[in-house]
């Protein structure tokens, strides 16, 4: 309390020292964000079945008998998160961006970052710690896309058969919606939108069949960078009916070719550039990280140590 109102006081969101650091070393630092991770409630682990048991960290072992975070936002306002067709079960710490609210609360955070740090752009991470579904389409009934999809196509997604793909594609739409909001907020201070998520037409596992309006983010400028294939994991019993999941390709052309036919000549046409992550796969040898990170379509390779 003794340091309130100085230049010492806490600051939970403390960048000044890092960024002048990077800055100094002639580096760029980027504001990292997640917001497909915001934790459960207490009792999420006994309502999906899961024991308690050690988790392992390099310093010490932990009995872990809840699941550790939940941000006040998504436990105060529990209607924002995806909601299964019943109305009644909680895809925790995942928003559904149909809301205005729910794309709001990121935004304002946004801003709060790139309005009070000299952060070098914002990197947007869809990768995931969140409960996992008993199956990929459980979740995405709330009541914006409920009544949109009724105007739209006439069906009650919540009590009649529907068409899954406009529905998939419906709650991708409210996704780019997000993502051209807080563009704006970056752009405005003239600050790059990276983002990073998995390759393909879809979300894919661990976090559902959410179509991903990737062509559009280019083509139309939205985003300036992306990193391909962030994925994240999830806890529970995995689920059934994941149409792409980069880790074992399941629905997926190779990278390599994806990334020469499709994502390449697209970013190149738009100057959106793109950056390989060869940490996001651990089951390929150095060999093959090595070749694909020569592709002339990538930009840049970035790796996180602790996924070597």
């Amino acid at each position: 309390r003794e340091f309130a109102d100085t230049p010492y006081a806490w600051d939970p969101h403390e960048l000044r020292w890092p960024i002048a650091v990077a800055h100094k070393l002639g580096m760029k630092l980027y504001a990292w964000l997640v917001p497909y991770n915001m934790g459960a409630p207490p009792g999420a682990y006994t309502e999906l079945g899961i024991n308690s048991g050690p988790v392992h960290y390099p310093a010490v072992t932990i009995m872990e008998t809840q699941f550790p975070w939940m941000f006040v936002f998504a436990r105060k306002n529990p209607q924002y998160q995806l909601v299964d067709r019943t109305g009644r079960r909680y895809h925790y710490g995942v928003m559904e961006w149909a809301y205005p609210e729910a794309r709001r609360y990121w935004t304002n955070i946004i801003q709060d970052v790139v309005g009070r740090y000299d952060v070098d752009g914002v990197y947007l991470d869809t990768r995931t710690e969140c409960m996992a579904p008993d199956f990929a389409d459980q979740f995405g009934f709330n009541d914006p896309v409920v009544e949109e999809y009724k105007r739209r196509h006439g069906a009650d997604i919540r009590t009649q058969d529907f068409d899954l793909d406009q529905w998939r594609q419906l709650r991708g739409e409210y996704f780019t919606q997000f993502l051209r909001e807080a563009a704006a907020v970056i752009h405005s201070k003239g600050k790059p939108l990276s983002l990073g998520t998995a390759r393909g037409d879809y979300i894919g596992f661990p976090l559902g069949n959410m179509k991903l309006e990737w062509r559009k983010w280019i083509s139309e400028k939205i985003i300036d960078e992306l990193h391909l294939d962030e994925q994240g994991w999830a806890w529970g019993r995995h689920g059934y009916g994941y149409l792409t999941d980069p880790v074992t390709g399941r629905g997926l052309r190779p990278i390599d070719e994806m990334v020469r036919s499709d994502y390449g000549p697209l970013a190149k046409r738009s100057g959106v550039k793109l950056y390989f992550k060869p940490g996001l796969y651990p089951n390929q040898d150095e060999a093959w990280k090595q070749r694909v990170a020569a592709l002339p379509e990538f930009d840049g390779v970035i790796e996180r140590p602790n996924y070597k």
